[in-house]
Order: C-alpha cells, then structure tokens, then sequence
C-alpha cells in the first residue's frame, strides 16, 4: 500500500467542511455529560435550588409540572440522545427524564403541553423517548446552558410548542417562554436519592 495514501486520508478529513464536531455539554465539574448514563441535577445558574415536580394549582394530581426548589438540588434527571455517542453533543435532540419513581404519577420523561401557554410536565412513560428539547451553549460562564425545544406540529403553517425554556412569572412553573431563558447547569448526582424527599409539593 502506498504510504502517501493514509497521510492523503488525514489531510482530506481535517480539511473537509462536512461533518464538524459539536461542542460537549459539559457539568459543573468541567467532565462531559454522558449520554443515557449517570444522573444529574438540572441547577439554574446563580440559584440555590435546582429543578423539582410539583402540582399544579388548581390542576389534576397528575401530570406533574416542574418548578424551582430553594435550598435543594432537586430531583435527578438522565439526558439521552439518539446519537450511538458516550457523551452529550449540544444542539443535538435529548430526552430528559426523571431517574427516580417517587410520585404516584408514572410519568418521568418531559414533555410539552400544548393549548395555550406550553408547559413541561413530567408525562411521559418511563419506557418511552420524547427526543423534544435540545442543549444550548448559554455563553455566559464556562458550563452554563439553555434547554429549548424542537417545534411540535405545525398549524397553519405555524410552528408550535417553539423556544426556549424558563420560569413563568405567574406560578413559577417551567415553560416555553419569549422572555429571558432560564439559563442551566448540570451537577453530577452521586446518590440518585439524595434531596428526593424536599422537592415534591
């Protein structure tokens, strides 16, 4: 074989424009998230409390919606792409769910309401992947993130259930909002029970 030939390969991929390598999602540690593995805490940056479920005010028991917990990690989360990668690419489609069954609901995995001001409720079956929502580079500190999602459907032409995701004002649940994006890190939970017993109303 000639010994060009390799060395021709190498140059031919280093310079080719197609496909480029998305930046990792990355935890609080600086270590990247691994996809379908490992559990993780979804922290707002520059709170003291992480991600949780709770019941909607005059609402049904079930599904649950997710809010902001005080002095609490929250509930862990696994992130899971359709990529056959060990680790989270950003921008690319994630399912996120609930590691732990600790409600009478069955639903851990995130999902989007529709109708209305969209939500994210805890509604899906453990067994199922709703590859909804995407990862963003934040570019505020090293390691900090944006959760948006994919559109839905399309009525009329217009997209639905599109943007990014944040805390609405009026009952401090997570939502699909135009305002600022709630802007996220990821911790790594050692111990998947850890601050269970806080998080839930």
């Amino acid at each position: 074989m000639n010994p060009l030939i390799p060395f021709a390969l190498t140059i031919l991929v280093c310079l080719s424009p197609f496909p480029t390598l998305t930046a990792g999602v990355a935890d609080t540690d600086g270590k990247p998230v691994r996809n379908d593995g490992g559990s993780y805490y979804i922290v707002p940056y520059g709170s003291n409390g992480g991600l949780s479920l709770t019941q909607r005010v005059g609402g049904s028991p079930c599904p649950l919606y997710i809010t902001r917990t005080a002095n609490s990690f929250g509930v862990p989360l696994r992130l899971s792409s359709p990529l056959r990668i060990a680790f989270l690419p950003s921008s690319s489609p994630v399912s996120i769910a609930f590691i732990a069954n600790i409600t009478l609901c069955e639903g851990r995995v995130w999902q989007v309401t529709t109708g209305g001001q969209s939500y994210v409720t805890a509604s899906g079956a453990p067994s199922d992947y709703y590859y909804s929502f995407a990862i963003e580079v934040a570019g505020k500190k090293k390691n900090t993130y944006k959760i948006r999602t994919y559109c839905k459907s399309l009525e009329g032409g217009v997209e639905k259930n599109c943007g990014d995701l944040g805390i609405i004002k009026e009952n401090g649940l997570l939502g699909v909002t135009n305002d600022e994006p709630l802007i996220v890190q990821f911790k790594e939970a050692s111990d998947p029970g850890e601050s269970l017993g806080k998080s839930i109303m």
